[in-house]
């Protein structure tokens, strides 16, 4: 199985647990390129419910729904915030604390893709809230096991450049080289949801052995 290539984790209760390469939209866009949501479709031959959105570059666990009441049963979840997601990251630098909470204010950049994280609270900003705890460390790199509370666009990438800790082979938001691959350091590694039936799943998947990442133990 090619760490680069899309496949299906789990598939149960009419939820779809897909892990996403690096470089691969979660849904269709304007490139054309095949999606999860399009390739999902493909191999299970059926209409699915996108539940959730990794970054373009991300790599990790994704969610989909076969059912509109799987569907609607994972949005209540993630609406309440009852869904629980843990990134890994690897970013250039050591923190000076081994664990902190980070709190912003994230706004978009007009007419750009593109998010910024304030200390206070700007025009048109929501509040953004993640903790972290470094667990490795490589060099001058840290792998950080990441805990985002609020889901707002690019916060992960934003907040770590905020306090100068940019992920390994963000370009948009670092400085750093790109990877060898059309992804950044940083990943979707484990989600904890209640089916239909009220049941518990924590489903985790990690990264490839690839640039960063060989460099660490999993």
């Amino acid at each position: 199985m090619s760490p680069h290539q899309p496949y299906i984790v789990w598939q149960k209760h009419g939820i779809v647990a897909v892990c996403k390469p690096f470089g691969m939209p979660s849904q269709n866009d304007p490139s054309g390129d095949l999606s999860v949501l399009g390739w999902s479709e493909q191999q299970l031959d059926c209409e699915l419910h996108l539940l959730h959105r990794l970054d373009r570059p991300t790599g990790g666990l994704i969610l989909l729904a076969s059912s509109k009441d799987a569907a609607a049963h994972l949005n209540r979840q993630f609406e309440s915030r009852e869904v629980k997601k843990v990134y890994l990251g690897v970013t250039e630098g050591i923190p000076v604390e081994p664990e902190a909470t980070l709190s912003h204010h994230i706004a978009k950049l007009p007419g750009k893709n593109f998010v910024r994280a304030y200390d206070k609270k700007v025009r048109h900003s929501k509040p953004a809230l993640l903790r972290y705890e470094v667990t490795q460390s490589a060099g001058n790199l840290s792998l950080l096991e990441i805990h985002p509370e609020t889901g707002r666009r690019h916060q992960i990438r934003a907040q770590l450049r905020t306090v100068k800790l940019p992920l390994v082979g963000d370009q948009k938001y670092g400085k750093g080289k790109p990877l060898p691959y059309p992804g950044i350091a940083l990943w979707a590694y484990k989600i904890r949801f209640r089916d239909p039936g009220g049941q518990e799943h924590t489903l985790c998947v990690p990264p490839p052995a690839d640039q960063p990442w060989n460099l660490f133990e999993f």
